[in-house]
C-alpha cells in the first residue's frame, strides 16, 4: 500500500480512510505500507503504527522546494502531482518490487498512482484507491472561489483542471481496478476514462469508539465545524460559514458559539477564527468528545468530491448534522430524516436555528443517523469488499498466465 504521506493520527479524511483500510486489510492479507514522510512528527506517527502491528517503510525527505514544484508544472503537472513527486520515493519502491514478491500494489491517491509509469513491470496487480474525482474538485472550486479572487483563480483553475483530468485518464488507464469511495465518484470517472468500471469501496467509521452521548455537555448552543484549515474545499467552508450564516444565526440565538477543530496551516483562515461567536480549539487528536459536546455539526461544503468522513463519524456519535447537497453527494442518507441538507446561506441558518430550539428533532436525527451507519459504513466491510476484488484481480492474473504458459 502506497500512501502520499504517514496516515497517522487520523485527524483528516484521508488519513482515516487509509488506516482504516489498513486495519482492515492486515486481517486478511499481508500488507506492507510505503509511505511518503515530510511532516514534523512523522517518526512518532511511523512507530505508532508499528505498534498497531503494521509493517510500515517510511520515506523521509524534506517538502520539494517551490523551484522544484515550478519545474514539474513547467513541464505539464498538476499543482497537487506536482507536490507528491519523489525519485527517493519512486526508487524505493522499485527496490520493494523487484525483491518481494507482490500480488498487489495498492495506490491511495493519483499522487502515489503516478508511480506506475515508472515502477519496474511485475506479476502484482495495481490498484488505485481515488479517494476524490480530482479534476471535478478543481472545477468546484473555480465556480465558489471568492469573488475578489476570482479572475486569479479562474486562470488557475482552468489550467490545473485540465492537467487533473488528463493525469487521472492516464493513471486510471493504467490500472488493474480503479476504487472509488462512491456511486457518484464511479460515475464521473467512468464518464471521462474508455471502458472504466471503478469498483465502490465506501467509507467506513469506528463504530465501538464513536458512540453517542444523548446528554450533550454544552451549557450553551453550539456546532462545530471539523476539518484541516489548509485544504482548500474546508477554506471555502468555513469562510462562507462565518461570513454569510453565523451572523444570521447570531441574530436569532445570541449565545451561539460555534467551534473549529482543525489540523493543518490555519493561516488562511486566521481572520476568520478572531470572529465574534467562534472559538478555535486547533487541532485535536480525538474529535469525540467534541461531537459528543456540540449541540449540531456542521459540514457548510460547497465543493467536494467522495463522501465526507467527518459527517460518518458526526453520524456514528449520534450528533444531528446539517450540510449542503455537495455534503450529502454520495452517503446513503436522507435528507430531514439522517440530517438537515441546506442549499443556501439563509436555509443553513434557519437549519441551525430550528435545531438548536428543537432537542427532539437533534434526538431523533442523531439516533436515526447513528442506525444508518451501523447498517451501511463499516471498515470491516471495506476490508472484505476490497479483499473480494483481490482475489478477482489474482485469479484473472493467474488465468491470463496460462493462457501464455
Amino acid at each position: 500500500m502506497l500512501t502520499p504521506f504517514v496516515p497517522y493520527p487520523p485527524v483528516d479524511g484521508g488519513r482515516v480512510r487509509i488506516l482504516g483500510l489498513l486495519d482492515a486489510l492486515a486481517a486478511r492479507c499481508d500488507v506492507h505500507l510505503l509511505s511518503l514522510a515530510r511532516e514534523e512528527g512523522d517518526h512518532e506517527a511511523v512507530g505508532a503504527l508499528r505498534r498497531r502491528g503494521h509493517t510500515v517503510q517510511p520515506v523521509f525527505e524534506d517538502r520539494p522546494s517551490a523551484v522544484s514544484i515550478g519545474r514539474e508544472i513547467a513541464h505539464g503537472s498538476s499543482l497537487y502531482l506536482a507536490k507528491y513527486s519523489s525519485t527517493a520515493f519512486a526508487a524505493t519502491l522499485a527496490s520493494r518490487l523487484e525483491s518481494s514478491l507482490y500480488d498487489i500494489v495498492q495506490c491511495e491517491y493519483p499522487y502515489t498512482g503516478q508511480l506506475i509509469t515508472s515502477a519496474p513491470r511485475t506479476e502484482a496487480a495495481w490498484v488505485l484507491d481515488a479517494h476524490n474525482v480530482e479534476h471535478a474538485l478543481s472545477r468546484q472550486l473555480e465556480r465558489v472561489a471568492e469573488p475578489r479572487n476570482r479572475p486569479l483563480y479562474r486562470l488557475y483553475a482552468r489550467r490545473e483542471t485540465a492537467a487533473r483530468l488528463r493525469e487521472e485518464v492516464t493513471i486510471c488507464s493504467s490500472m488493474d481496478a480503479v476504487v472509488t469511495v462512491s456511486r457518484p465518484d464511479a460515475s464521473a470517472l467512468a464518464n471521462v476514462v474508455p471502458g472504466l468500471d471503478p469498483v465502490v469501496v465506501p467509507n467506513g467509521v469506528d463504530l465501538e469508539r464513536l458512540i453517542p452521548n444523548e446528554g450533550r455537555k454544552a451549557s450553551r448552543p453550539s456546532g462545530l465545524f471539523v476539518g484541516k484549515l489548509d485544504y482548500r474545499p474546508n477554506v471555502d467552508g468555513l469562510r462562507w460559514f462565518v461570513g454569510s450564516i453565523l451572523p444570521l444565526i447570531l441574530g436569532k440565538i445570541p449565545e451561539f458559539e460555534l467551534v473549529v477543530a482543525g489540523s493543518g496551516d490555519s493561516r488562511r483562515v486566521a481572520s476568520v477564527l478572531r470572529s465574534p461567536g467562534v472559538r478555535f480549539v486547533g487541532r485535536v487528536d480525538d474529535v469525540l468528545p467534541y461531537l459528543q459536546e456540540a449541540w449540531i455539526v456542521l459540514a457548510p461544503l460547497r465543493a467536494g468530491s467522495g463522501t465526507r468522513l467527518k459527517i460518518l463519524e458526526a453520524l456514528a456519535a449520534g450528533s444531528a448534522v446539517v450540510t449542503t447537497p455537495v455534503g450529502q453527494e454520495g452517503l446513503d442518507t436522507i435528507a430531514d430524516e439522517h440530517l438537515l441538507v441546506a442549499r443556501d446561506a439563509n436555509d443553513f441558518a434557519e437549519s441551525v436555528v430550528r435545531l438548536c430550539r428543537d432537542e427532539g428533532l437533534r434526538l431523533r436525527l442523531g439516533g436515526a443517523g447513528r442506525a444508518l451507519v451501523e447498517r451501511s459504513y463499516s471498515w470491516e466491510r471495506a476490508g472484505e469488499l476490497l479483499s473480494n476484488l483481490y482475489d478477482e484481480l489474482v485469479e484473472r492474473k493467474a488465468a491470463r498466465s496460462c493462457l501464455t504458459a
